[in-house]
């Protein structure tokens, strides 16, 4: 089938049998906000945008699960050739079929998706957003997960960006890069290739620690 998840995984961007999972986080839908939030001129726009891209590349697209950025840009994604996948609080939660490709329930309530998305993804992009997203933004530094912060749309992205340690760095340890797009395009060039580096890195990481321990050759994460 043309848009099977084997067929995808072949057309995709990344190493070996291995596909690029980038998380995209940033402002969720109004359902979270007071009534009468409206979302940044041309966010979703800038959005859709880039879930289009990224599916073009056959990127995988993680997010929160919810509405707002999350489902415009999983639904731009999934039209082209991303797997998307949607961390939800509970099991109440809704959105899998047109949106999500693959949905897991965290369990954890409030504010779970927040910490383990930056650990599911090679590379962060981030848009707008609120206290949950300043949250996932500080997760992935501390787990040396690349960012990429798409300015002009307000939010705490726009908020840190002039914030940051020598213009690209949450505090003095310089764990890992943050990097500034002007535009959807750019955003999605440099978390390819941000995410490609990483991964790599893993991937020698992980051939390294069994050459050396001499165990079992399993898992396609290290060994590809």
């Amino acid at each position: 089938m043309k848009n099977s998840i084997l067929q995808k995984q072949k057309r995709s961007a990344g190493m070996g049998k291995f596909i690029l999972q980038a998380g995209v986080i940033g402002s969720a839908g109004p359902e979270e906000y007071l009534k009468g939030w409206k979302a940044p001129k041309g966010l979703m726009k800038a959005v859709r945008k880039m879930g289009q891209l990224l599916g073009e590349r056959g990127v995988t697209i993680v997010t929160g699960g919810g509405g707002g950025i999350m489902s415009e840009v999983s639904r731009e994604g999934i039209k082209r050739d991303s797997i998307t996948i949607g961390l939800f609080n509970n099991y109440n939660d809704i959105g899998l079929g047109d949106i999500y490709t693959v949905g897991f329930t965290t369990g954890m309530m409030e504010g779970g998706p927040e910490y383990l998305l930056p650990l599911c993804s090679d590379v962060i992009i981030a848009v707008s957003g609120g206290a949950g997203t300043l949250n996932e933004m500080a997760v992935a530094y501390r787990n040396m997960v690349p960012v990429v912060l798409l300015k002009g749309y307000g939010g705490w992205v726009d908020r840190i960006i002039p914030l940051l340690y020598e213009n690209k760095y949450l505090d003095e340890r310089r764990r890992t890069q943050f990097f500034i797009a002007e535009s959807p395009e750019e955003a999605v060039e440099i978390a390819i290739k941000e995410g490609d580096k990483r991964l790599r890195g893993i991937v020698k990481a992980g051939r390294d620690f069994y050459a050396k321990k001499n165990k079992l050759r399993t898992g396609l994460r290290y060994l590809s």
